[in-house]
């Protein structure tokens, strides 16, 4: 089975409540556990020190003495000393326990419950999602969860990301809630040339309940407008088709043969014949949101999950979410 949870210390290094993941690692917890015992469980009990970078050059006598590089500093593991990327002086890093701190007070008066965290690449990546108190009901059973989501890699292949995800339970997709406060991106990053402060980042998050109705006015008006054939197959050549100079569409087989995927999946996949989602840009989302999570074509499950989660895929579902808001303008 391919994935790419760390597997330091001879262990999953990831926990869970609920349901086994799909890649069935890591050690599931009581939902009620605290911080404290999400931190050992998700094994997140450890820090990221800096270690100065070296490397061996021969002096006088022909002797191979080491000489360090300038505000260049590794990153290790202060469990397993492994070495896990690098940064430069000013690199600011975010440390796997601080990543479960950030729900501290969410989770003590009750707005959020963690349902899963742990890391990625060694250690590299770090992640927790938890689940909030509310949900949206689209229509008369068209239930969506809302989530947040903090992410960092202290490799510094990305930012630190706290994202409003929503994952709709007929089919488990997810999807950045794509509204927040006064009309602004529920989606905060925070480079590691600026150091992370909780208090700022749930700020500019704004308050869930108004992060939860922009998404679920948005999501409304997407399942209130009704669609026919032709608009869902440009909807779906408009996101994956790229053209050149002259306005032809490129590797043209390959799009037609992911549009035929696509349709496939609005009009047959998982919750698709809810009366929200048939013919509706709803629907199209939907449809995105699926393939994206369970579909595409990736080196393994763990490769789709990182890109669907924090990568290229992950801006994809944005994009289809904001595309089909203009078709339901």
């Amino acid at each position: 089975m391919s994935h790419m949870i760390d597997m330091a210390n001879n262990r999953a290094n990831m926990a869970y409540v609920g349901k086994t993941p799909w890649h069935g690692l890591g050690e599931k917890i009581n939902p009620d556990s605290t911080i404290e015992e999400w931190k050992i469980a998700a094994g997140l009990d450890w820090n990221i020190e800096k270690r100065p970078i070296a490397y061996g050059v021969s002096n006088a006598d022909g002797d191979i003495v080491p000489r360090t590089i300038d505000k260049r500093f590794a990153h290790v593991r202060s469990d397993t000393q492994d070495y896990i990327g690098m940064g430069s002086d000013q690199f600011k890093i975010l440390q796997p326990g601080d990543v479960l701190e950030f729900y501290r007070d969410l989770v003590q008066d009750s707005r959020f419950r963690i349902e899963t965290a742990g890391s990625l690449k060694g250690g590299a990546k770090i992640w927790a999602l938890a689940k909030c108190e509310l949900s949206l009901t689209l229509g008369d059973d068209d239930i969506v969860n809302p989530y947040l989501l903090l992410a960092t890699a202290n490799d510094g292949t990305m930012s630190t990301a706290a994202d409003f995800t929503s994952v709709r339970v007929v089919c488990n997709n997810t999807l950045s809630m794509a509204v927040g406060s006064n009309g602004q991106q529920a989606r905060i990053r925070v480079p590691h040339s600026r150091q992370f402060d909780a208090t700022d980042v749930k700020a500019e998050l704004g308050l869930i309940d108004d992060t939860l109705e922009h998404f679920a006015r948005d999501a409304d008006k997407l399942t209130q407008t009704r669609i026919d054939d032709e608009t869902a197959i440009k909807y779906f050549v408009n996101l994956y088709a790229k053209t050149d100079a002259d306005g032809k569409v490129e590797n043209e087989k390959t799009v037609n043969s992911v549009v035929n995927k696509l349709l496939n999946v609005y009009r047959r996949g998982p919750g698709s014949n809810l009366e929200t989602a048939r013919n509706t840009p709803w629907g199209l989302v939907n449809a995105v949101t699926n393939y994206v999570d369970f579909d595409t074509r990736a080196q393994s499950n763990g490769n789709r999950f990182e890109s669907a989660q924090f990568g290229m895929n992950a801006n994809l579902k944005k994009l289809a979410f904001d595309e089909a808001l203009k078709i339901a303008a």
